[in-house]
């Protein structure tokens, strides 16, 4: 197996990059993207198999698919106010990629609570990390 030409740094800004994405999305504007902004050589294959990101491109497709009619619709306001539409855009998506990782945390702590309990020496540390973060 091939090792991974992404490191997990790359893969969380990619992933950032396509949650905040607005309009049309092809992995041919990603790897364009990535490239431009980001200093990542890679190819659309390459982002393909990693399951973040392609789940990340395939949320953004569906998302657009609905967001573009509204786009549309509020073409004829003021430039200044499209911005700010588009920016309100790409906040939402960002809130909705961080409860994402959110979830993801909480059920790995979750996880970790559960394992404990059959662990007192793991239990206590948990106990002490927990009064110190109050």
């Amino acid at each position: 197996m091939a090792l991974p030409s992404l490191s997990k740094e790359q893969q969380k800004d990619i992933v950032h990059l396509i949650n905040c994405w607005v309009g049309k999305i092809t992995w041919s504007m990603i790897v364009e993207k990535l490239d431009r902004t980001l200093e990542i050589s890679t190819t659309r294959q390459t982002l393909n198999t990693y399951p973040g990101i392609k789940k990340a491109y395939l949320n953004a497709k569906s998302r657009n698919r609905y967001k573009l009619n509204a786009i549309q619709k509020v073409s004829e306001i003021s430039c200044e106010k499209t911005e700010l539409f588009e920016k309100n855009l790409k906040l939402k998506a960002e809130v909705t990629a961080l409860k994402q990782t959110i979830d993801i945390q909480l059920a790995f702590i979750n996880e970790i609570i559960k394992e404990s309990s059959a662990n007192a020496d793991v239990l206590h540390i948990l106990n002490n990390i927990h009064d110190r973060l109050k």
